[in-house]
């Protein structure tokens, strides 16, 4: 007889020796497929028919890869319109073929192939039979391949990124910009292996208000027998050692799957995750089943975070702290591979970049990211919000036959909800997984049914917040809103020098947070330089064309000044966006649009970084986080120019969603002249900062009496004792009398007095104003929209360069770009074409064309004539110098050079193109639009009809005189009256606004006469579709006003200009037009 011990030590070696046959598995027990794989293109689409599945292929490639990366498919040549150019190009089927090796200890185990990330579809064959197909385009593709024998296999992939729902291209998931329609499997490729009763699904849901952590575990016995099962799990906390919670469970398994529960108190050792401290854990769950010798053996970990995040009405909230979301879009920017990045470094960069200025929060544009970037942002603690990937609105469907709204298409629909439940799988455990969307500016779709699939979502993954398109409609059940307006009014977008206002009158009534949608999209001039880092799959071809036209122009080589002058133009509006949305209480947050370029998406170079992440050098992640970083100092300040009789007047605030109040906290404000004296300054009281709080720290004065130069000044303000601090320009004037020289005629035109005088060696300054010449453009401050390519037609450029150091700014405060001093003098009448004048030839002040059209421009600048000499300003400066400081003093800069000895121009322009330029224009400027009156689509004399004369007659539509009504044009009039005298016929009002009915996504441009016909002196302020358009001074003849309409504007059908008079008894309009572009 054996005794007892010796039987049990028997047992242990019995089991030590049976232990390396019997079907264990670790969480990581696999074989990498990586390396080389048969391979080939099936152009015809016949590789099904002729059951390529149980061929040998003719060509190899390396994966994880991609085609356009492996040199196959059309070699492309020439520029792709709107975008990089990929090198090699091929959308349809392509076939992958790899043999592999089953290990003998994965008998009787069950396999899985793992896929990373396949654009679009894959079908597998397991030697020649037929697996199975997946669609997505967010998640890993994962094939369940049974238990198959050990020995040699074929394994074998078809990957078709043809379209295969019809989800159109504009979207980020699938399409041409920074990512490409690539063929190919990227990230991990593998073969998995696990016993029969294995561990499946792994869900942890912490409860922070209760303290413990919650793992639901999918256990699947997938033997014919019942299994005892024993789950141990256990709770780490990444980084350090020891074990924070555990607790093991036994049960009985029938065949099947079973959903067991675990709770785990972590109590006070619970460490929450969020953008300050984001604290990870791990749930470690092993498996034994299998009777005494524990024959099945499986084990699983999963990382996830402590957190919790809602809101309380208009502010989010992450583990009960107010929270203010800083965004960024990503939209896929890769120009490298042409895919997304599938490592953690990689993003990793992306994220401690996007920290480093002051970002917290990223939204995926129309897709979702691999698991890598979720796994960056919740070690370095950023907010993210994917979406399931698609991007369909009213305006595409014309361009995109076969494309239909949302909820229209019954296979793209089932597809949406297949890829929700995918990625909440996929990725729903990443604490950095906070909000979920179902794709961009979803116009016109079925809101009720995008609410009802986001609903489930959040019934069975209650751990973010849920929404259903990014900006257009919010249906009730969205938890938060992302959009450029609300129903109120928009909630983006600038209101000039002035930071006194915010958008609160148009959110304070909201009862979830709104973060205002694509902030910013204010393009820079590009560095030429950076086509060079183009060395992968795409080419900046786009670029190089740019290039060239700017050589052609002799522009190239201020390319460096370009670059330098828009990009500061591009800082100073991202600074005054994102300080407005500070400004207001009611705002959640922000998406900016972009901290970095997009080169290919309609050469839209609107950020801080260019399409790499790398600095544009335009500014510096130091300066960037003075106005958007946790705690911000910002200023309320009326204007920007200041008399030197005057009292600076403004006040401060303090935003501050920090990790914890600020205790005892004193604000300071300084007023520094540009040498760094001290003009004046001030404390405030101390007081305690709450979080989440926009603090008013109090008022600020300063006599600004002993200025008696014109010079810039820098109100600086922060917390005393701290590194925050902001700081905003302001100018002061003194009182100045604009004194023409007696020797310099002054004129509007060369006229034949000009030319006299010119010839006889005189001086001369034309304010060229009124001129007949079709060799300009219109003059604005802003630059232009996001992209000339994506939103063409619109007038301006980038900025201006401007020769800061030339005498005849001498007595005006300037640097090389353009500030808020030149906001009066830069918008309103135009600008000159000077691509006639010699390369070398430089204005004074030079607006920057927008780079897809390369003009030479002029505002100011100077020529000889002979032995005369002559400057040129193309804007009305006298005019403007009645209402602004600034413009009175450039004025005054201007007349003091060419009066005095400095006055020396280096070159002389051709006379006949002077002519041209400079040609006198009052009649045919007004008559220019009537005469073209047959290319508009909808022309209105208003009041055309009326007899009275000199009497106010009620608004009656059918007075007005429509002299061409288009097809789908239509508009509509909110006046206080009509009037018709000697010059005219009117509507008027002391407010006016005109609506027109216009087809949806129609581009074009609104013309609006403005009347003064009795020389009242009307002025006001007139908005376009909100933002505020130039209307200045219109006596006697009137004055047509035009505005770009874009796309974006029409995409309800309708759109609205409306007035209001600021000074006169009304304001006066004759005539509406609207002509489409082109």
């Amino acid at each position: 007889m054996i005794e007892r011990p010796t039987k049990f030590l028997l047992a242990l070696l019995i089991a030590a020796i049976l232990g390396s046959f019997c079907a264990s598995a670790a969480d990581g027990e696999s074989i990498s497929l990586a390396g080389e794989w048969q391979f080939s293109l099936d152009e015809e689409d016949v590789g099904v028919d002729q059951q390529w599945y149980g061929k040998e292929l003719s060509e190899t490639i390396e994966l994880p890869g991609t085609t356009d990366e492996a040199g196959y498919g059309e070699k492309t040549e020439g520029s792709t319109y709107g975008a990089l150019s990929r090198v090699y190009k091929y959308v349809g089927p392509a076939w992958y073929k790899k043999e592999v090796i089953v290990p003998a200890d994965w008998r009787d185990k069950k396999l899985t192939l793992f896929l990373e990330r396949v654009l679009w579809e894959s079908t597998v064959w397991l030697d020649g039979e037929k697996i199975g197909s997946y669609d997505s385009l967010g998640t890993p593709h994962s094939y369940e391949l049974g238990v198959v024998e050990p020995g040699e296999h074929t394994i074998t992939v078809r990957v078709d990124n043809s379209m295969i729902h019809m989800i159109g291209e504009k979207g980020h998931a699938y399409g041409d910009h920074m990512q490409t329609i690539w063929n190919g499997v990227v990230g991990e490729i593998k073969l998995e292996a696990r016993p029969a009763v294995n561990i499946g699904s792994v869900k942890v849901w912490p409860d922070i208000d209760k303290k413990l952590v919650k793992v639901v575990a999918g256990i699947n016995n997938e033997t014919d027998k019942r299994q005892s099962v024993t789950v141990d799990c256990g709770v780490f906390e990444v980084g350090l050692d020891g074990v924070r919670a555990r607790k093991k469970v036994k049960f009985d398994l029938e065949p099947g799957e079973v959903e067991k529960t675990i709770n785990l108190f972590l109590g006070d050792k619970m460490e929450l995750w969020d953008e300050f401290d984001p604290t990870l854990y791990r749930a470690e769950l092993s498996l034994k089943a299998g009777g005494f010798f524990d024959s099945y053996r499986h084990s699983k970990s999963v990382q996830f975070g402590c957190r919790k995040i809602g809101h309380d009405g208009t502010h989010f909230v992450v583990n009960g702290r107010p929270t203010y979301m800083r965004g960024n879009l990503d939209n896929v920017h890769f120009p490298l591979t042409g895919y997304p990045a599938m490592d953690v470094e990689q993003w990793r960069r992306i994220w401690e970049i996007s920290k480093s200025y002051g970002l917290n929060h990223i939204r995926f544009h129309s897709w979702c990211p691999p698991e890598a970037a979720f796994e960056a942002a919740d070690k370095v603690g950023i907010y993210l919000q994917p979406e399931i990937g698609i991007w369909i609105d009213k305006w595409m469907l014309k361009d995109f036959p076969g494309l239909k709204l949302f909820g229209k298409d019954e296979e793209v629909v089932e597809y949406v909800k297949r890829e929700r439940d995918r990625i909440l799988e996929a990725y729903g455990n990443h604490p950095s997984f906070v909000m979920m969307g179902i794709g961009n500016e979803l116009g016109g779709g079925d809101f009720d049914l995008m609410a009802e699939i986001m609903d489930t979502a959040r019934e069975r993954d209650p751990r973010r917040l849920y929404a259903t398109s990014t900006a257009r409609q919010l249906p009730e059940s969205d938890d938060y809103y992302v959009s450029h307006r609300t129903n109120r009014g928009g909630t983006r977008g600038l209101r000039g020098p002035s930071t006194a206002w915010d958008y609160d009158n148009v959110l304070e009534h909201m009862d979830v947070p709104v973060i205002a949608h694509e902030l910013g999209q204010w393009p820079v001039y590009p560095d030429f330089d950076e086509i060079d880092k183009y060395t992968g799959v795409l080419r900046a071809r786009n670029l190089e064309g740019f290039r060239e036209s700017a050589r052609e122009r002799g522009l190239l080589e201020l390319n460096e000044e370009f670059h330098e002058a828009t990009g500061a133009l591009n800082v100073l509006l991202y600074k005054a966006e994102i300080e407005a949305n500070m400004r207001s209480e009611h705002m959640a947050g922000f998406h900016l649009l972009g901290l970095q370029d997009y080169s290919g998406q309609g050469e839209a170079l609107i950020g801080t970084l260019d399409s790499f992440y790398d600095s544009k050098g335009i500014t510096t992640p130091e300066k960037f986080m003075r106005y958007c970083d946790v705690t911000v100092p910002l200023l309320r300040i009326e204007k920007r120019e200041w008399r030197n009789d005057e009292t600076l007047a403004a006040s401060l605030q303090i935003s501050h969603f920090g990790e914890e109040d600020i205790a005892g906290a004193v604000p300071f404000w300084k007023l520094v002249k540009e040498d760094g004296e001290v003009v004046a300054e001030g404390e405030f009281e101390a007081r305690d900062i709450m979080v989440g709080s926009l603090a008013d720290a109090g008022s600020l004065s300063a006599s600004l009496e002993g200025l008696t130069e014109a010079q810039e000044l820098t109100i600086t303000a922060g917390l005393e004792n701290t590194d925050i601090v902001n700081s905003w320009k302001v100018w002061v004037f003194p009182a100045v009398e604009v004194e023409m020289p007696g020797d310099v005629m002054v004129a509007e035109s060369l006229n034949e007095d000009v030319v006299s005088h010119l010839e006889d060696g005189g001086r001369a300054v034309v304010f060229a104003s009124n001129t007949a010449t079709e060799k300009k453009v219109e003059s604005k401050f802003m630059p232009v929209y996001w992209s000339l390519t994506w939103f063409p037609g619109q007038a301006g450029g980038l900025g201006h360069l401007i020769r800061d150091e030339h005498e005849a700014l001498a007595e005006f405060p300037t640097d090389m770009h353009t500030d808020w001093q030149w906001w009066d003098i830069a918008r309103g009448g135009h600008v000159f074409i000077l691509n006639d004048t010699p390369f070398g030839f430089r204005p004074i002040v030079q607006p920057i064309d927008d780079f897809h059209r390369n003009n030479k421009l002029g505002a100011i600048f100077e020529t000889r004539y002979g032995d005369g000499k002559l400057l040129v300003c193309s804007w009305d400066l006298p005019g403007k110098a009645e209402k602004s400081l600034a413009a009175k003093q450039l004025l005054y800069s201007l007349m003091q050079y060419v009066g005095g000895d400095e006055f020396l121009p280096e070159h002389e322009l051709d006379r006949d193109l002077l002519g041209e330029l400079l040609m006198s224009a009052q009649e045919a400027t007004l008559a220019k639009l009537p005469e073209g009156k047959e290319k508009a689509v909808l022309f209105v004399d208003a009041a055309g009809e009326v007899d009275a004369v000199e009497q106010n007659v009620a608004y009656d539509k059918s007075k007005d005189d429509v002299l061409v009504g288009g097809d789908g044009f239509g508009y509509s009039v909110a006046a206080d009256g009509m009037w018709r005298d000697s010059k005219g016929a009117y509507w008027f009002g002391e407010e006016l606004a005109v609506t027109l009915d216009v087809p949806e996504g129609f581009i074009g441009t609104l013309y609006v006469h403005f009347q003064d016909s009795n020389m009242l002196d009307r002025k006001g302020e007139v908005r376009f579709e909100g933002r505020p358009v130039s209307l200045g001074e219109h006596k006697d003849k009137g004055k047509w006003v035009a505005v770009h309409v874009m796309r974006e504007d029409t995409l309800d059908g309708t759109i609205t200009l409306g007035a209001k008079v600021t000074d006169g008894p009304n304001l006066m309009i004759s005539a509406i037009a609207v002509v489409p572009e082109g």
